[in-house]
């Protein structure tokens, strides 16, 4: 009895401290291609992401979509939208200013990735890593053997740098935007 009361004391302390938040495991699914269903909480992600991530509104989103897309959502397991990617293959009619410098710059065949998008209560728990493994197995089922995106050194978003160095990728070509910001085009070679 004494034994039962002192497991379940440590894990009401741990319950109480921040560690026991850290180590709560998300009750996820698997990640899924961007749906419609997704639109609206997309959009939501998107505006409380900027300026780290490209604005959308309905239009844009639904010309994006009709574009050849590796697009991926993941959610909790009550459909609660947790982070979107948006991802173009080499070969599709995108007509974002970074993705076209990458088909002028990086080999093919790649995967771009355009926008990646956590909710703000969601971010630094794995949501990310996991987007980006499930992008990497996507790139694979496409044939393809890069992963490329881009990140704003100005606007600065310092989290974005660091969390790509440690996923494995490589500046490829700095860029000063027509729209006035200083971006890093970014690789990653993949198996």
């Amino acid at each position: 009895m004494c034994n039962l009361t002192s497991r379940w004391s440590r894990r009401l302390r741990a319950a109480r401290s921040g560690a026991a938040q850290r180590r709560v495991r998300l009750h996820v699914k698997p990640t899924r291609h961007l749906a419609r269903r997704d639109f609206s909480a997309v959009l939501a992600i998107n505006a409380m992401g900027f300026p780290g991530v490209a604005p959308l509104d309905e239009v844009e989103i639904e010309r994006l979509m009709l574009l050849p897309n590796a697009h991926l959502a993941v959610s909790a397991v009550d459909d609660y939208l947790l982070g979107y990617a948006l991802a173009f293959p080499d070969h599709a009619p995108y007509d974002g200013e970074e993705f076209q410098v990458l088909l002028a710059h990086c080999p093919r065949p790649f995967l771009y990735i355009d926008q990646v998008a956590i909710a703000p209560n969601m971010r630094r728990k794995g949501v990310a890593s996991a987007l980006y493994s499930a992008l990497e197995v996507e790139a694979r089922k496409l044939s393809m053997s890069r992963l490329c995106c881009e990140v704003n050194l100005q606007p600065p978003n310092p989290v974005s740098v660091a969390f790509h160095q440690t996923m494995g990728f490589e500046q490829l070509e700095k860029l000063e935007t027509a729209d006035g910001r200083t971006v890093i085009l970014l690789g990653k070679s993949i198996k």
